[in-house]
């Protein structure tokens, strides 16, 4: 809440005149959130940042889109500057397969960023554990690709231990060889 009256310049112990400039750039955010099965637990704790991205992020000139990868991609919502549009399609939010294409999902997300306004300031949020099971692309071709396009990516990591504890296991495989072979 503070303003240019509430502060005094000196120089020389002479006061100043002085102005203040202040520019808000739009921000442009793809929010890449895991969601295989692997991640499962995690779920509803990512529910919640749906408010804080209202807020916080999308603002008055900002947007924002929701990308949920396993191994496919989901665009559960393109850029809208509507709050609550994107909280709702967060709570639609449900685990899918065994497998995260996380580099994939970087790809798709820098792809989304490249069509937006040049004038708005392009971010990624990934929130997924920190290995790859299953993408087609190359690390190192994401993150130029996103370089290139002038994209931020930041990350929140989801911890691999507790992903692996608390994840549901898989039915066993029913044995190839029938009994008494």
């Amino acid at each position: 809440g503070l303003e240019a009256r509430d502060f005094r310049l000196f120089d020389n112990n002479h006061p100043q005149e002085f102005k203040v400039d202040f520019t808000a750039v739009p921000i442009s955010l793809v929010v890449a959130i895991q969601g295989d099965q692997q991640v499962e637990y995690f779920l509803p704790k990512v529910k919640t940042i749906g408010p804080v991205i209202e807020n916080l992020i999308i603002g008055e000139a900002g947007e924002a889109a929701l990308l949920v990868f396993d191994h496919r991609m989901r665009v559960l919502q393109e850029f809208t500057n509507d709050g609550k549009l994107f909280t709702k399609a967060l709570d639609t939010l449900k685990p899918g397969s065994t497998t995260s294409a996380m580099i994939d999902a970087v790809f798709q997300g820098t792809r989304m960023l490249k069509a937006r306004p040049a004038n708005h300031r392009k971010v990624m949020l990934l929130i997924s554990e920190t290995r790859d099971r299953g993408s087609e692309g190359k690390l190192r071709e994401a993150l130029e690709e996103a370089e290139f396009n002038n994209i931020s990516i930041y990350t929140v990591n989801v911890n691999r231990l507790i992903s692996n504890l608390t994840a549901k296991k898989q039915a066993p495989r029913p044995d190839p060889f029938p009994p008494g072979s």
